[in-house]
């Protein structure tokens, strides 16, 4: 009886207006990506195959979506170890320093 119960509220004027434009956009959406696979195609056809569509990433976006996490790796990659190693030991004073107030 639950799904009835709840399903009931789909006929609520403002969830059916809601589903109507959602189903819209869906079929908007549908337009978009038919036309961008065509467009994919006849690159592909005129010899310019791509390897993941015609789109891009921000820059910005790269970076936190996929590299998220392995920032700090890739600068201790980078970072030499000197570097490293006068930071740590100033780090570490500063911690005997707050540890001894």
């Amino acid at each position: 009886m639950r799904v009835p119960y709840l399903a009931r509220y789909f006929a609520e004027p403002d969830i059916a207006a809601a589903l109507v434009r959602i189903t819209a956009a869906g079929e908007e959406i549908r337009k978009l990506t038919e036309r961008a696979d065509a467009f994919e195609q006849e690159l592909a056809n005129l010899g310019y195959p791509l390897d993941s569509g015609a789109g891009c990433h921000a820059p910005y976006d790269y970076f936190a979506d996929y590299l998220r996490g392995y920032m700090y790796d890739f600068i201790a990659l980078v970072t030499p170890s000197w570097t490293r190693d006068a930071v740590d030991a100033r780090l570490n004073e500063a911690r005997r320093l707050h540890s001894s107030d």
